[in-house]
């Protein structure tokens, strides 16, 4: 699930990138609220720094963990691979995305955060 996400988001990425050029950058915010607009959950940017390639993002009512109770592991593979597939395509270069929180784990929401590789 998180390759599908992953090629899903950088092909969103990059027709978007063709569409809108460098105001994508200004427009995260809604970008974000298309995935909430899809029925995916409700995203919100908690911070960016595209500079940094660094960024985190809350998620409540994550489609993916909604159902879920209790689970011992993160359950947002899709989200997960989708939100690292577009914003490596938006800054040019890989970026791993790892999800601290997680309501499928009884957390209150689901909670992203972006980073550039560690070597």
């Amino acid at each position: 699930m998180y390759e599908m996400g992953e090629a899903a988001g950088r092909a969103i990425m990059k027709d978007l990138l063709i569409q809108l050029g460098s105001m994508v950058r200004d427009e995260l915010g809604s970008i974000v609220g298309l995935y909430s607009s899809n029925g995916w959950g409700l995203f919100e940017v908690v911070s960016v720094d595209l500079d940094r390639k660094n960024a985190e993002f809350r998620v409540r009512d994550n489609f993916e963990c909604i159902y879920y109770k209790e689970s011992v592991l993160p359950r947002s593979n899709f989200i997960r691979g989708h939100i690292a597939g577009w914003f490596s395509e938006l800054v040019g270069s890989r970026v791993e995305v790892v999800e601290e929180y997680c309501q499928a784990k009884s957390d209150p929401f689901c909670y992203f955060v972006v980073r550039a590789p560690t070597l």
